[in-house]
């Protein structure tokens, strides 16, 4: 693994561009609201200038409007890093990086349906509903040409829920998952020349939750039932860990592990570094109070979307403890930088926004068994070496 900087690099390629909103939790005062008001005051319109100052402090760039209609559910940048697509309801989107206005436009595609992929610089393959006009149609691929604006389109009968697209070791393969008549998710290859696909990795049997490949580092992360194991592309079992979903690096050192992290509650989210240890009783008070008022079956709490880092070498792990999000990926211009969709911040669920940020000062704190602020050391088996003290109000942010 080439040596890590332990500056984290601003560099700025992106501009904001808008589309659903969001709401960032706040703090209700249970005892003077009505139940229905309860609920309406758990939510307040998105704080602009309280995200500017989160992103700026975690050295992380948004891609859209920090308080736009960002309902995002995939995204992918091309390997050259300069476009990024992704889809919002209904539609696919590409906004063009390269360009000092960064152009956004809307893509010729019927209802994108699931997580994309680029077998090129410039050509596009994403999962889309079937044909509206044709009843019983098959879900399909479409391969999108972003240069000749060509687009052509691929049936996949027999399939459903097609989703996880993966460039192969070439252009003309593309993984991706779906599932089969008899409602089991699996691995097929699509082989774009010939416009056929097939079952895929015939060496996995577990059925398949989360899918991804990086066939540079000889990669394949399959998530299933709470369980994240890495395989070698013929199937040898690298480790498993508990967790959601699994992305390698392209070097192959490093592997992101999205987990369900701390649960915390709706009505009360905190942002625990402004906090001292009776104001965090009072309000955690105020929130059991709040949750008592509504019936069992009513979500009272959620689990943060954690992303840790794991050293598949040396075996050393660290999760982000302040920074939440999914859908990591590796950004592929520069090394070691990373995006992700941003739940939030600091225990706190902020607008959703494609993140973007350089995370070789983080890698290298885990690495080296470095405190910072932002990353909780793991041992091997995923115990805490270290506890950050959410009381101490004065504990600062470790300068790069």
């Amino acid at each position: 693994m080439r040596p890590l900087h332990p500056t984290v690099r601003n560099w700025s390629i992106l501009a904001g561009l808008g589309v659903v909103s969001l709401f960032a939790s706040c703090q209700p005062d249970p005892e003077a609201t009505s139940l229905f008001n309860d609920v309406g005051m758990s939510f307040q319109p998105c704080n602009e200038a309280e995200i500017r100052f989160r992103n700026e402090r975690y050295n992380l760039m948004p891609a859209l409007k920090v308080c736009g209609s960002n309902n995002v559910a995939h995204f992918a940048w091309n390997p050259s890093g300069t476009h990024l697509y992704f889809d919002l309801t209904l539609t696919g989107n590409l906004l063009d990086a390269s360009q000092a206005h960064k152009p956004l436009s809307t893509l010729p595609l019927d209802q994108p349906t699931g997580a994309p992929a680029w077998i090129t610089d410039t050509r596009l393959a994403v999962p889309i509903a079937p044909d509206p006009t044709l009843r019983g149609s098959p879900e399909r691929i479409a391969l999108y040409d972003t240069e000749q604006r060509v687009l052509s389109v691929h049936p996949l009968p027999g399939l459903l829920e097609v989703t996880e697209l993966q460039r192969g070791a070439t252009a003309s393969e593309i993984y991706f998952t779906a599932l089969d008549p008899q409602g089991r998710r699996g691995v097929y290859l699509f082989d774009v020349d010939e416009s056929t696909f097939a079952p895929a990795l015939a060496w996995l049997h577990d059925e398949v939750g989360t899918f991804s490949l990086t066939p540079s580092a000889d990669a394949v992360v399959i998530g299933s039932g709470g369980t994240v194991t890495l395989y070698s592309m013929q199937g040898e079992v690298r480790g498993s860990w508990p967790g959601v979903r699994g992305t390698v690096h392209p070097g192959g050192t490093w592997m992101a592990l999205e987990k369900e992290g701390q649960e915390v509650s709706i009505f009360y989210q905190r942002s625990w570094e402004n906090q001292t240890r009776r104001e965090r009783e009072i309000n955690q008070q105020r929130a059991e109070r709040m949750a008592a008022r509504y019936p069992d079956w009513f979500p009272k709490s959620v689990r943060l979307p954690t992303l840790e880092f794991i050293n598949l070498n040396s075996g050393h792990r660290g999760e982000l403890y302040q920074v939440f999000g999914t859908r990591f990926q590796w950004y592929p211009r520069e090394d070691f930088y990373g995006s992700f969709l941003l739940w939030g911040y600091e225990g706190k669920q902020l607008n959703r926004n494609i993140q973007l940020g350089n995370f070789a000062l983080f890698l290298g704190a885990i690495e080296r068994r470095v405190k910072l602020p932002e990353v909780r050391l793991l041992d091997r088996d995923g115990r805490r070496l270290d506890e950050p003290d959410p009381d101490n109000s004065e504990q600062g942010r470790a300068e790069p």
